[in-house]
């Protein structure tokens, strides 16, 4: 049912070749293809009929593990009102399905055909005059890349900051007699 097969003259085997569409990429995609005889013909044959059991066949292709990367990054930003420490979470290929990253600071979750996604954590350090700037470490403790073959953590933790910036401060004297 799925082509021809031809036996030359003289052999007593032949063979159907069909192409797979699954190349190598880091992507789950083993597949498989059943055959079934489904009519013989053969000419100087008294009796030619399929064997019981023998009928079909099936071809697999096995996949093979490619590996794909996470990495993490950390932001530098000025502190202020808006100041955040940012978590950038890569991937060396775009996600199938949502992937999910799991940090000791939250979840970072990429979307499917998106190869980043970010967390963002609030900087308590606002615009003052006081030299204050701060720095977040987060580390990777999990990933779930569920399309992924094999997803392996290249940097696994990540420092973001947040810059003082200078204020000015203004002293004022003033004097009496």
């Amino acid at each position: 049912d799925k082509g021809v097969i031809t036996i030359a003259d003289g052999e007593t085997t032949g063979t159907l070749k069909i192409d797979a569409a699954n190349g190598e990429d880091v992507y789950k995609d083993g597949s498989e293809l059943v055959a079934t005889i489904t009519g013989v013909d053969g000419p100087g044959f008294e009796k030619l009929e399929v064997k019981d059991g023998s009928g079909s066949a099936t071809a697999k292709v096995v996949d093979t593990e490619t590996a794909s990367t996470v990495s993490l990054s950390g932001s530098v930003q000025n502190e202020g009102s808006t100041a955040q420490y940012v978590f950038t979470a890569t991937l060396s290929h775009a996600s199938q399905g949502v992937t999910t990253i799991t940090t000791d600071k939250g979840v970072i979750t990429i979307a499917d055909g998106e190869t980043t996604g970010t967390l963002k954590i609030d900087a308590a350090n606002g615009e003052d005059v006081y030299k204050d700037g701060s720095e977040l470490v987060a580390t990777i403790t999990g990933v779930d890349g569920p399309g992924f073959e094999k997803l392996e953590i290249k940097d696994g933790s990540a420092t973001a900051k947040v810059v003082d910036t200078e204020t000015a401060s203004t002293v004022s004297l003033t004097g009496s007699v």
